[in-house]
């Protein structure tokens, strides 16, 4: 850990993750700044930071860094606890990359890392998906050939 017990989060925006050679995530793009987190800062605190440093409205943001060496699983920092972990876990690295997506991208890196958070036919909450009838649709059996 960084002298005084704080890592420097390389906080990086507006780029996008694709797939190295090897499976590893890589982030390209966007912008990166560099903001002092302390094991005492609080989640709302370091929000406050990056929305300033980027010049944007973090409320539909979530947090993600790596563990140090593993570029392939994302962890998400959603409240002060997680944020004190980050710090713990890349104490010996004294610098951590943070990724900012916004959610909807959040559910593209899911998809594209080939992880699924909801079960094929249901939705979130676990019920099933419901079908809506289309007054337009033609099936097969009803289609007149020429």
């Amino acid at each position: 850990m960084a002298e005084g017990g704080f890592v420097v989060a390389i906080c990086q925006h507006g780029g996008e993750f694709t797939s190295g050679p090897n499976g590893n995530l890589i982030y390209k793009g966007g912008e990166a700044h560099a903001v002092d987190v302390s094991r005492e800062m609080s989640l709302d605190s370091f929000k406050d930071e990056v929305s300033k440093v980027f010049h944007v409205d973090v409320t539909d943001m979530s947090f993600k860094y790596f563990l140090p060496n593993n570029n392939r699983t994302l962890i998400t920092i959603s409240c002060d606890r997680d944020l004190q972990r980050m710090v713990d876990f890349t104490a010996s690295a004294a610098q951590a990359d943070v990724f900012v997506i916004s959610r909807v991208e959040n559910r593209s890196v899911v998809t594209y890392t080939g992880a699924s958070t909801v079960k094929a036919g249901s939705n979130a909450h676990g019920d099933k998906r419901k079908r809506t009838a289309s007054k337009n649709k033609v099936s097969k059996s009803n289609k007149k050939t020429a």
